[in-house]
């Protein structure tokens, strides 16, 4: 079974919802508060909460994940 990563990644200024999803492919140990630089590709939008319709964030593949 894969082991799957899913961040929810807080941009300062990104505009007008200052996240991202990350997804990476396998398990990584980060902390709430981590600074992390991603790599990767630019995946489909990725819908976050109940509202209908829902609020979609940007959400990338991460390649290549760095604590900085």
């Amino acid at each position: 079974m894969e082991k799957l990563s899913l961040i929810h990644l807080k941009v300062p200024d990104l505009y007008p919802y200052p996240y991202i999803i990350v997804t990476y492919s396998s398990k990584i140990s980060y902390n709430e508060g981590d600074h992390l630089e991603v790599y990767g590709v630019y995946g489909y939008p990725f819908a976050i909460g109940n509202e209908t319709p829902p609020k979609t964030v940007p959400s990338i593949k991460g390649a290549c994940i760095e604590k900085v």
